[in-house]
Formats: C-alpha cells, structure tokens, sequence
C-alpha cells in the first residue's frame, strides 16, 4: 500500500525531485502557460501577488525537503495525515476554502465578474488550494517527523523557513493588492463602481486596468475613460 494518496501522491513514490516538479507545476508552472496561452499575458512578478510569484516555489521546495526526509515511507504514526480518509478530507476542505474565497472576493468587490472566471482564477481556487495543499501538508507532516541526524535539522529549518516566508508573504499580500487576473470588460462591469464608490481597495486594484490598459493589448474602453475621479485618487494615493 502507498504511504500518499493515489495519483495525487504518486510523484512522492518517485523522490524528491519528481515532488518539486509537480508541485512546481501545479503553481505557478500551469498558471503562468494558462495566462500565456489562453490570457495573452506574460506573468511578472510585479504585477502577481508575492505568495503566488514567490511564494508557491517555495512551498515546493519545502515538499522536496519533506520527501528526502521521509523517503517513499513516512513514519507509520502520521500515514493517516499522507494517505486515507484524513488527507481526502483535507483537500475537500481545501477545495471548499478555495470556493468560500472565490464568491468572498467577488463579493467584496476586489475582482470583476470577469476577473473571477478568467481561466488562472479558476485554476487557483480550484485546483491550486485542493491539490497543492495536500502535497506540501503531506510531505511537511512526513518530513518533519521523520528520524533524522544533525543534517536533518538543518533540512527540516529549511523547511520551516519555507512555509514562513510563504506565510509572511499571505499577509503583505493583503495589504498590498494586486490586479493578479486580466480583465476582459471594463472597470463599470463592477457594481461597486458604476453605484459611484471609489474605495481604496477597489481603486488600488480594479482601477489598475484603467491605470495601465496596454498591459491587456487593448484600449481603455469608455468606462475607464469617463472614470477621472476614482482613477485621479488611485494614482495619487500613497
């Protein structure tokens, strides 16, 4: 019987490199074709958010260290948590996070309608959350309780160092938002603003399209022309 679960879990059976290069892929290997190929965009690292651009690498290196610790075999005492009903459970509520923040966020007014649908969105809540939360929570849990000498202390810091940094990289994300998807209509589509509200969350993010429309290969339509004031406040806000 495998120590990960089925599929999902399969690249753990094959080492630590096999683990990075799913993870990798899962985020923000396939994002970034995705925003190619169907968004027409090149990702950058100043117009993503930090825990995605930054961050998600990282997480896949921390699933990396937790497989060269654990080896194919975890300790018997944590195989509930890499394979069975527990990790199944665990992307189940990835999945419903990631569907709880979809409608959250659209909601809130930090994306349009057609911001939420775009094709990396969709990937993100999807399967970014449910997927790739299971691999880095399985092979963290795996390695940090396996048996190790010096140099596993080491890998394991390494591994904590990892998650931190993709943890602190969450908060500045909240602070600091960024547009992350292309929008295909104009900033009017978002009820919020055509009501005339201008709030500096929506303006530092939904009003980026206006601010910079040759990022999207397309002109500013006549919505974000006529949309002087809140986009005035936008570029001079600090």
């Amino acid at each position: 019987m495998s120590a990960w679960l089925p599929y999902v879990g399969e690249p753990m059976n094959h080492g630590p490199l096999a683990t990075f290069l799913m993870a990798f892929a899962i985020s923000p290997g396939i994002p970034a074709g995705l925003a190619l190929a169907l968004e027409r965009r090149v990702m950058k690292g100043s117009r993503e958010f930090v825990a995605f651009y930054y961050g998600d690498p990282l997480l896949a290196v921390a699933a990396a260290v937790g497989v060269t610790l654990s080896g194919a075999s975890p300790q018997a005492s944590v195989l509930r948590f890499t394979a069975g009903l527990v990790p199944v459970i665990l992307m189940a509520c990835w999945l419903a996070f990631g569907v709880w923040q979809w409608h959250a966020e659209l909601k809130a007014g930090m994306y349009t309608r057609a911001q939420a649908w775009s094709p990396t969105k969709i990937w993100h809540q999807m399967v970014v959350y449910p997927v790739l939360g299971y691999v880095v929570t399985a092979t963290t849990v795996a390695g940090m309780t396996a048996s190790t000498g010096a140099a596993g202390v080491g890998a394991k810091a390494l591994m904590a160092s990892c998650l931190f940094v993709w943890a602190v990289a969450n908060i500045y994300d909240r602070r600091h938002l960024k547009l992350g998807h292309p929008p295909t209509t104009g900033v009017a589509s978002n009820q919020r603003l055509s009501r005339g509200h201008c709030t500096p969350r929506l303006s530092r993010h939904t009003l980026k399209a206006a601010a910079e429309p040759r990022l999207y290969n397309r002109a500013p339509t006549a919505a974000e022309k006529s949309n002087h004031g809140c986009l005035s406040r936008w570029r001079h806000s600090p």
